[in-house]
C-alpha cells in the first residue's frame, strides 16, 4: 500500500549496501520502479549490524551463574522491564531458552538515570582469551615524556619552519643521523651516553653487583660497552654506531683471536651490531665519567644515603665545596 509519509524510506542504493538482501541486476531495477512501497523496516525486524560478536569458550565448559537474581528495588523492576520491552520491539534481543542466564543490576549515572549492568564475570572465566604483549614502559616513557606540557607560548612561531618543511615545495633532506656512544666504568658504576651530532639523545648508568665491582678495568668497561648497545637496540639497530672508551685495549678487542669465556659471551653479543670501537682519554670524556660518580649510585652500593658534602651555588660556578666563594 503507498506509503502514508510518516515512515522513513530506505533508497533502494542504500538497501543494497547495508546487505539487507542478495538483489540481482534486475531486481534492483524492480526496486527502484517500486521505491514507494517499501519501508525502512518491518516492526520488530532486527536490524543488521556490521559487526557480529562471538565469545569463544573453553569447550565443554559452562559458566556457573548464581541460581538466584539480584533483589531489585520496584522501581528499578520497571526500568528493567521498560528496557526489555525496548530491546524487543527494537530486535536486539529474542526470548530463548538455555541452560545459563547472567543476573543484571543497575547503577546510578552522573544525571540521576539507572545504567543496566550484566554480570557475566562467570562467562569471562571461561572465555578464551585473546594474548596481547605488554608494550615496554620505557617505550611508552620515551612517547610521553613531553605529554606534561600543556602550553607552549609563541608555539606557531617556534613551530612555522617545521611547518614550512612539511611543504612539496621543501629543499629539506632526511639524512641519517651517525650514532655515538660513549661509555665509562668506575669501581661501583657504569654509564653511557647516547649521542647525535654532538646532541645527547639519552643517559644510561646503574650500579654494579657485588661481584661485577671485582671484575678488572678491562672487563668492567667492555660490560658497559655491551650494556649501553643492549639498552639502546632499538634506536641503534643495524645502522653504524660508534663507541668511544677510555680504555685502548677494548679498540682492538673485536679483532682478538683468543679470549676468555666470559669476554667471548659478550664480544659475541656485539657482533649483531655495526660497530666501531676507538680511544678516547678519559679526561676528554667528561660526560659519561661523571654519571658514574653520581653518589646515588656509590651510596646504593654501599647501603647508605648520598651525603653532600658542602652546598652548592647553582648560580655562580666558583662555589667550593664546604659553600665559600
Amino acid at each position: 500500500m503507498p506509503n502514508s509519509g510518516q515512515t522513513q524510506r530506505l533508497p533502494p542504493s542504500q538497501l543494497l549496501n547495508q546487505g539487507k538482501a542478495k538483489l540481482d541486476h534486475g531486481f534492483a531495477q524492480l526496486v527502484d520502479k517500486f521505491e514507494d512501497i517499501f519501508r525502512e523496516l518491518p516492526p520488530g525486524a532486527a536490524k543488521e549490524r556490521p559487526i557480529k560478536q562471538q565469545i569463544p569458550t573453553i569447550p565443554g565448559r559452562i559458566p556457573e551463574y548464581p541460581k538466584k537474581c539480584y533483589h531489585l528495588p520496584e522501581d528499578q523492576l520497571k526500568e528493567l522491564k521498560k528496557y526489555l520491552k525496548d530491546l524487543l520491539e527494537k530486535g536486539f534481543i529474542v526470548p530463548s531458552q538455555s541452560p545459563v542466564a547472567a543476573p543484571v543490576f543497575f547503577v546510578g549515572k552522573s544525571d540521576g538515570s539507572l545504567r543496566l549492568v550484566i554480570d557475566y564475570r562467570a562467562l569471562n572465566g571461561i572465555t578464551i582469551k585473546d594474548s596481547y604483549p605488554i608494550p615496554r614502559i620505557q617505550d611508552l616513557f620515551n612517547k610521553l615524556g613531553k605529554a606534561q606540557w600543556k602550553l607552549i607560548p609563541n608555539f606557531n612561531k617556534l613551530a612555522h619552519p617545521l611547518h614550512q618543511l612539511l611543504k612539496e615545495t621543501s629543499d629539506m633532506h632526511w639524512r641519517p643521523k651517525h650514532s655515538l656512544i660513549k661509555t665509562d666504568a668506575s669501581k661501583h658504576a657504569i654509564r653511557a651516553v647516547l649521542e647525535q651530532e654532538g646532541q645527547p639523545v639519552a643517559f644510561e648508568s646503574r650500579k654494579l653487583s657485588t661481584r661485577d665491582q671485582f671484575l678488572p678495568a678491562y672487563e668492567s668497561e667492555l660490560l658497559a660497552i655491551v650494556y649501553a648497545l643492549t639498552k639502546w637496540k632499538s634506536f641503534i639497530g643495524t645502522k653504524p654506531v660508534t663507541v668511544e672508551t677510555d680504555h685502548a685495549t677494548l679498540s682492538r678487542m673485536l679483532s682478538q683471536k683468543k679470549v676468555t669465556p666470559r669476554l667471548g659471551y659478550w664480544v659475541d653479543k656485539l657482533a649483531d651490531f655495526n660497530l666501531k670501537v676507538v680511544y678516547k682519554p678519559g679526561k676528554q670524556n667528561l660526560v659519561a665519567n661523571a654519571i658514574s660518580r653520581r653518589p646515588d649510585l656509590l651510596a646504593a652500593v654501599q647501603g647508605e644515603r648520598p651525603r653532600p658534602r658542602g652546598r652548592v651555588n647553582l648560580l655562580n660556578s666558583r662555589a667550593t665545596p664546604d659553600g665559600r666563594r
